[in-house]
């Protein structure tokens, strides 16, 4: 039995596809409502730039998950991406707290950085190895309207 479609470890991938855009979209809510808050007065610039990097993560992950739940080949590349910017951002979001509210760092910010980059450890090496990834979003074009990928002009006969 080859090993194909979402089951195993993907299993977990799908439920990241639907929380993880939540997470983005709640975060952009809390940056909102701290702008607004007579408490953070003076700091709205620094919620409107995380404000908006949670905008475009959070408009990205529904991306991705468009691509997971079409199965469509360009996904291991583009959640590589997604992983890999997270944990980049989650570092530059820890520095630019720490900068801006002149804090030291706490434990609770060292487990909020560092959960997104285990996350890229662990799955970053499983999107390129992954024989059931190979499998479930190999190299066939996957297009709405049955468009071969780098032509869009030219219909595909291959619209399975």
């Amino acid at each position: 039995m080859a090993l194909k479609g979402i089951g195993g470890w993907l299993i977990l991938v799908a439920i990241g596809m639907i929380t993880i855009p939540l997470s983005f979209f709640y975060a952009l809510y809390m940056d909102i409502a701290f702008i607004n808050d007579p408490q953070f007065a003076g700091y709205e610039s620094a919620f409107i730039i995380e404000g908006l990097v949670s905008l475009i993560f959070g408009l990205c992950s529904l991306h991705v998950a468009r691509l997971f739940f079409t199965k469509d080949s360009d996904l291991p590349k583009m959640i590589i991406y997604l992983f890999m910017g997270n944990a980049i951002w989650s570092v530059l979001d820890t520095m630019l707290v720490m900068a801006v509210f002149e804090m030291g760092l706490e434990q609770s910010d060292i487990v909020d950085t560092m959960q997104p980059i285990l996350s890229a450890l662990i799955w970053i090496p499983y999107f390129k190895k992954s024989v059931r990834v190979k499998n479930t979003f190999g190299d066939r074009p996957n297009r709405l309207g049955g468009y071969e990928k780098g032509n869009l002009y030219q219909q595909s006969d291959n619209l399975d």
